[in-house]
């Protein structure tokens, strides 16, 4: 079997999924568990956060002005100049500028544009990989669909699709698994997809049982079909999101109901792409 890169980006349709939770926690786990070093690319330019919740004490260089993964794909700096350590070993960030200066950037993008950053995000991959001395790169991508979302998982051979189990963030993600996931299977030999159930609500009765598992079931079919493959699914944790209340929270080690799901999860892509 050919083995494919050590890339994982994480991708949903709609915000509020959980997507940059499990896209920090599987960096950590790689980071941590495994000793692996482990890079997270904030790709969400849009709504950027990993640097808030990464970079508790910012240094200078952390918020240079074209210290970002936007200034690198647009060719004014190098790879090496936005590699950041954070607090946590093995564990390196790449952050986005202020959403502002985001979303100013992605409004004036001609599509001759993106194939020249796509080719720069190969560039800045196989740097990472063969150059710099990382393990694993976790790609936390934008949501929705565009030019940027595209490109990002387009670089990776390991995809994640997080999920909330709602009815009208889940039928958004037809169109795009139907035009965009059979693409790029059918580009990448190597390609694994998965999809996450996050905060799944726990039944009080048989009636709520019997509609979630309907629901989930219909679904997992379906995006089976699709070449996508199950992992695990999530509960919603009562701690996690009290703790999101309080400054930089992000790394959950110590909830086991929820870091047991990060590990399966991790486990999972490492023994399904031969990595």
């Amino acid at each position: 079997m050919v083995k494919n890169t050590p890339t994982i980006t994480t991708y949903s349709t709609r915000g509020g999924s959980g997507k940059t939770l499990i896209s920090v926690n599987l960096a950590y786990w790689f980071a941590s568990k495994l000793g692996k070093k482990t890079v997270i690319v904030d790709a969400d330019i849009e709504a950027p956060s990993l640097d808030r919740i990464l970079l508790s004490k910012p240094t200078k260089k952390d918020f240079s002005p074209e210290h970002t993964w936007v200034h690198y794909l647009d060719g004014v700096t190098d790879i090496e100049n936005i590699l950041l350590e954070t607090e946590y070993d093995n564990l390196y960030l790449i952050r986005s500028p202020p959403p502002e200066i985001g979303k100013r950037f992605l409004s004036n993008k001609r599509q001759e544009w993106w194939a020249t950053a796509l080719k720069r995000g190969i560039i800045a991959q196989q740097e990472l990989l063969n150059k710099l001395g990382i393990d694993w790169i976790i790609i936390d991508n934008q949501s929705g669909i565009s030019m940027n979302s595209v490109n990002h998982m387009a670089l990776a051979d390991n995809s994640l699709l997080v999920l909330r189990p709602a009815n009208y963030g889940v039928d958004a993600t037809f169109e795009f698994l139907r035009e965009m996931i059979s693409i790029l299977q059918a580009t990448v030999q190597t390609r694994q997809d998965f999809f996450v159930w996050n905060q799944v609500p726990q039944p009080q009765n048989n009636y709520e049982e019997k509609l979630l598992d309907k629901f989930l079931g219909e679904w997992d079919d379906f995006f089976i079909k699709m070449g996508v493959k199950p992992t695990i699914r999530i509960p919603y944790v009562h701690s996690v999101s009290i703790e999101l209340l309080g400054k930089n929270a992000g790394i959950f080690s110590h909830i086991k109901e929820f870091y047991e799901g990060i590990e399966l999860i991790a486990k999972k892509i490492i023994d399904s792409s031969n990595l």
